[in-house]
């Protein structure tokens, strides 16, 4: 076999696609599953492939014949590769849309650790359909532009898609693999758990956050909330006229634009109420959850391949390996941005670093162009 790249792009701006000639590489460079590539930047995101545990069980006659695979097992990988595509592109073009820089990389078929997983494939992916998946992506995003909405994402924030289709050699099978096996399933068990108790406290969290971050009218007229911010008022010794309002059934409104300018008065309702909120808030921002740093096992790739030659015998030897890589050229201009369709919301995204000191994805609030060149979100209520 002789290993080679195709490349294939889309201009937006012309919206044509076309195919570039192919890059033959030598032999000796071709890249093996279970190589490292190196730690993950602001602008570069690895996401492993990984098929579905419930896609194991899918696997009979009609996928495999006298230990050979049909085309229906790469339908399977094409519909696992997009649900990929589908979950999490979007996400990743809005947060480096925010990001220094006006290219981004994403490789799909690599670890967070940079370790090359790859997926198996009979007849390989065609960059076409990777493309074609890539802009009906689209429908989940919108533009930005100093404030207004757009929906052409396609012509006017992203200038340019590259994919890149990469052929893998397999990876070597370890002596040692049922003990590989073992050890992973059991750190899978370990990570599982750890994740199930953060995401209870990142809930939890959530709740309490809520409390304090609705609407200044929200807070004063909602009982509940009115009450907690009395007791706030009268520990700081608030003057008489904020405690008597506090404590009376009147409704409390706030004039449009008026906010702004009276906060710095302490006689003023408008003082009280901010500095609730950026009191509770930033002690919220202290007290969120620490995501827990636990890795999965480095070798699980190899135990996902070793389900696959368990099942037909040795006929993974036969089985292509390919990677992914997109690389998508977007407009530099911090008055521009891309925000993606999350469940009921548009949310806006900046790529940022973690706790961990590895690249993430934070959803910013109240996010805005400061007009002074910078982009202005709080990274504290993010995630």
């Amino acid at each position: 076999m002789i290993p080679f790249a195709l490349y294939f792009y889309i201009n937006t701006t012309q919206r044509t696609l076309r195919e570039v000639a192919p890059v033959m590489d030598a032999a000796p460079t071709m890249r093996r599953i279970g190589d490292n590539l190196g730690p993950e930047e602001l602008r570069q995101e690895y996401k492993q492939i990984a098929i579905p545990r419930c896609m194991w069980d899918m696997f009979d006659d009609s996928y495999t014949r006298e230990s050979i695979l049909t085309p229906n097992f790469d339908a399977v990988i094409r519909r696992a590769v997009a649900g990929y595509f589908y979950k999490y592109l979007p996400k990743y073009v809005a947060s480096m849309s925010r990001t220094p820089g006006d290219t981004a990389s994403l490789l799909f078929g690599v670890n967070d650790d940079g370790t090359i997983s790859g997926f198996p494939t009979l007849e390989g992916i065609d960059a076409n359909d990777i493309i074609a998946i890539i802009i009906s992506t689209f429908n989940n995003m919108r533009g930005v532009r100093n404030g207004v909405e757009s929906s052409d994402v396609k012509s006017k924030y992203v200038r340019e898609i590259r994919v890149r289709v990469e052929d893998l050699l397999p990876p070597v099978k370890p002596e040692n693999l049922t003990e590989i096996i073992k050890g992973a399933a059991q750190l899978e068990i370990t990570y599982d758990r750890a994740m199930a108790v953060y995401h209870t406290a990142m809930a939890d969290w959530r709740t309490q956050l809520d409390f304090y971050n609705p609407s200044l009218e929200t807070i004063c007229n909602d009982p509940v909330r009115r009450k907690a911010f009395l007791t706030y008022c009268e520990q700081l010794s608030a003057p008489e006229p904020i405690i008597s309002k506090l404590n009376s059934t009147d409704p409390i409104v706030f004039k449009l634009g008026t906010v702004t300018t009276r906060k710095g008065d302490k006689n003023t309702m408008d003082y009280w109420i901010t500095e609730f909120k950026d009191h509770y808030m930033s002690a919220m921002s202290k007290c969120r959850p620490e995501r827990p740093c636990i890795r999965r096992c480095t070798d699980y790739l190899k135990t996902q391949l070793s389900r696959l030659e368990i099942m037909n015998g040795n006929w993974t030897n036969k089985v292509r390996y390919q990677m992914i890589e997109i690389t998508i050229r977007m407009n530099d201009d911090p008055t521009e941005w891309i925000e993606y369709w999350q469940k009921d919301y548009w949310v806006s995204a900046i790529r940022t670093t973690s706790a961990q000191g590895d690249p993430c994805c934070e959803e910013t609030f109240d996010c805005g162009y400061g007009g002074d060149g910078e982009i202005m979100f709080p990274g504290e209520c993010s995630e």
